[in-house]
């Protein structure tokens, strides 16, 4: 995933690495901060007058099947003035096809559709062409399942090369809302989704940060193969299959989702600070996304299965 962010007609790069590519500009926002909590990470960044703060949270509720079932996460985007004016500032994220898959000879297709229900999102889907079940690189990432990328409809969009999408927003601070229609190999010129949005950046004390919210989701079918069976997801029970409509309600479900982490978290400090102090809390707040992501729930509402990741040294 990378991250660009123009103010004043000045691009800088806070997240990934794309001005290693020839787009325009090579400034770097300055990472002033990081906050970890047991289900926030929390990046904040100066670039030029204004600041950036990016949070990549993973919801987690044990006493919610249905919620912990989604295979998706959030990322957010808040700004706001460091001077005493106020900033429109653009925003830029993307993904490359490299979500789809570990190895790059790959070829992948990819589609943009609106989901639409009481409000409406735009997603974007890439996956491989040839899925196949069961079957992973030698880095363990899987060859089969479809990624997807979505937000609100206030962005412009772009299915293209990475470089290319890059380059369009450090020029005009914008995306051409248009879809490459060649589908191609992962490394031939590094297909990519791009999302860019403008934001009002202004002072604190004049009103709270403007926050846009992105989601990220990896979706199998079959998802497993356990004995002589083949398990779907949970999540498919509770949506009758439809993946449109579980990122639909995992994005309209984001500010209560927020709202649930932060909760959890306030609850997890306070019992590991009590446990063991300070340090506790640290190797506490690192370790809970970790042990919920090496989960998977799979089957059906009426009989639901954990699945525990492999945590063998040799793959059995």
């Amino acid at each position: 995933m990378a991250g660009l962010v123009r103010v004043n007609g000045q691009t800088y790069e806070f997240m990934g690495h794309p001005t290693q590519d020839d787009i325009g500009t090579k400034l770097q926002a300055k990472q002033v901060s990081l906050k970890v909590t047991p289900t926030q990470s929390i990046f904040t960044f100066n670039a030029g007058p204004i600041a950036l703060a990016v949070n990549f949270f993973t919801p987690i509720d044990p006493t919610d099947l249905k919620r912990l079932s989604l295979p998706a996460s959030y990322i957010s985007v808040s700004a706001w003035s460091l001077d005493s004016d106020t900033h429109e500032v653009e925003v830029y994220l993307d993904i490359s096809a490299e979500w789809t898959s570990g190895d790059s000879n790959e070829e992948v297709v990819w589609e943009m559709i609106e989901v639409i229900g009481s409000n409406t999102i735009l997603n974007a889907d890439m996956r491989l062409k040839n899925q196949k079940p069961f079957q992973e690189t030698d880095q363990f990432e899987a060859q089969w399942g479809t990624v997807k990328f979505f937000t609100d409809t206030t962005v412009t969009h772009e299915i293209n090369a990475c470089p290319t999408m890059r380059s369009h927003f450090v020029k005009n601070g914008k995306l051409d809302n248009t879809i490459d229609q060649k589908f191609r190999k992962i490394n031939d010129n590094w297909p990519g989704v791009g999302y860019a949005r403008t934001m009002t950046a202004s002072p604190l004390k004049d009103r709270a940060p403007s926050v846009a919210y992105y989601g990220v989701a990896h979706v199998r079918r079959p998802a497993i193969e356990y004995t002589d069976s083949q398990l779907n997801q949970l999540w498919e029970d509770y949506f009758n299959g439809d993946a449109n409509k579980m990122v639909y309600y995992v994005y309209e479900d984001r500010e209560d989702a927020l709202k649930r982490a932060n909760a959890l978290d306030d609850r997890v400090v306070a019992d590991a600070k009590r446990v063991g102090g300070d340090s506790y809390v640290k190797i506490v707040s690192a370790a809970l996304r970790q042990a919920y992501g090496a989960i998977e729930l799979m089957g059906t509402v009426s009989k639901p299965w954990m699945m525990l990741k492999e945590i063998s040294s040799n793959g059995n």
